[in-house]
């Protein structure tokens, strides 16, 4: 399965300020489930715009871990025509081209934080394959409760 990540999930685990707590359980997750994490090339440069605590050479170490989308492809007619004026700012057009990844089925999931993004999906009825961090791990916890460590 192939899981991408939106900039908001990438900076919460690569912070070296903690800022989200259940970041780490979704990796566990993730990786137990042998999920490919993947970052589109916007989320890179959305990164590489902002302001961090670490410097900026150590936050672009970091984001080697992770597979990185090859090829934009252009957004499809129907996720343009339903983005159509409610995409505001840049910010909101990364996430019409990150939903156009899973649109088209590039990607299988998106993980964001993002509630606009995910009503987005809904629109575009891809919502059921776009999950916060915690929807995600509830849904991979119902899904596998033999993976799960009850201590």
């Amino acid at each position: 399965m192939r899981a991408l990540l939106d900039t908001n999930v990438v900076i919460y685990r690569e912070n070296k300020r903690i800022t989200n707590y259940s970041v780490g359980h979704l990796f566990r997750w993730l990786d137990i489930l042998r999920c490919d994490k993947v970052i589109h090339p916007y989320s890179i440069d959305e990164i590489n715009r902002y302001n961090y605590a670490d410097p900026q050479e150590a936050i672009a170490l970091k984001l080697t871990a992770y597979n990185v989308i090859k090829t934009i492809i252009q957004i499809d007619p129907a996720v343009a025509h339903l983005t159509q004026g409610i995409d505001r700012n840049e910010n909101d057009r990364i996430d019409t081209v990150l939903l156009n990844e899973l649109f088209l089925g590039r990607v299988d999931i998106i993980i964001t934080e993002d509630r606009r993004m995910r009503t987005k999906a809904q629109l575009l009825g891809i919502g059921n394959k776009v999950y916060s961090i915690n929807s995600f791990i509830s849904y991979a916890t119902a899904q596998n409760p033999q993976l799960v460590d009850y201590k």
